[in-house]
């Protein structure tokens, strides 16, 4: 990845918030000239290797090592429920930062991560609104056809057309609908993502080419749709 200079980044305009957008953790914390900021994408905490000291706390958010605590047992030798209780917790929300409070001379690794699209600006008073998906059963099968074709797979989903234009558009021809497409069609670029993120095209795999244009034209509507993720699909 190309870093950018200092002088570049005092060029520069950065938004008033920064926020992480690729991968669940980004650290600018090595170099001279770091600045020292840790974004974190996840919101709960896993818990349960006894306790931990305030030092050895300080420790872990300073270099991101913990040190290794035998599981707490209890009179029966079980996993202790009192002592270090395994578990999730909630903690504050670590992904995005105030790029003010970030010394002019100090700004180039976030610079770069800006620019390659790791960091993105962000609205803390106006998150986006997360958006449920139901995943719904895309095929079927031809049964009691009476004309030999029983066995045959069929699609079944919500999008015929989007599915359709997976398998029938040349390559140029989709990635310049995707580019193209109004925010009224962002339901349907949802549905082109699930489609293509799962090999419902004519080479049955996914294609990244494809999956980053989506990727780029849902995150660029805003407000009003969760946004795309690396983690949120690429892991399903």
């Amino acid at each position: 990845m190309a870093r950018t200079s200092n002088k570049n980044a005092n060029d520069i305009k950065l938004p008033k918030y920064l926020k992480l957008n690729k991968g669940t953790m980004w650290f600018d914390t090595l170099g001279a000239n770091c600045s020292n900021i840790r974004l974190s994408n996840t919101t709960t905490k896993f818990v349960g290797r006894g306790f931990v000291s305030d030092q050895e706390h300080e420790e872990f958010m300073a270099t991101g090592q913990s040190m290794q605590h035998e599981i707490a047992r209890d009179e029966n030798n079980n996993d202790s429920s009192e002592h270090g209780q395994y578990g999730k917790v909630q903690i504050d929300d670590n992904s995005f930062f105030e790029t003010a409070t970030v010394e002019k001379s100090k700004l180039a690794n976030i610079m770069t991560a800006y620019k390659n699209g790791i960091l993105v600006a962000y609205d803390p008073e106006n998150p986006p609104v997360q958006v449920e998906r139901v995943i719904k059963k895309n095929f079927s099968f031809k049964k009691n056809s009476g004309n030999g074709t029983d066995g045959d797979i069929i699609f079944t989903g919500t999008n015929k057309h989007m599915y359709d234009k997976l398998n029938n558009a040349k390559h140029d021809d989709l990635m310049q609908f995707i580019e193209n497409a109004p925010m009224s069609a962002r339901n349907n670029l949802m549905d082109l993502y699930d489609y293509e993120l799962s090999g419902y095209n004519r080479i049955n795999r996914p294609r990244d080419t494809v999956l980053d244009a989506l990727k780029s034209k849902l995150n660029a509507f805003g407000p009003g749709m969760s946004s795309i993720t690396v983690e949120e699909f690429d892991n399903e």
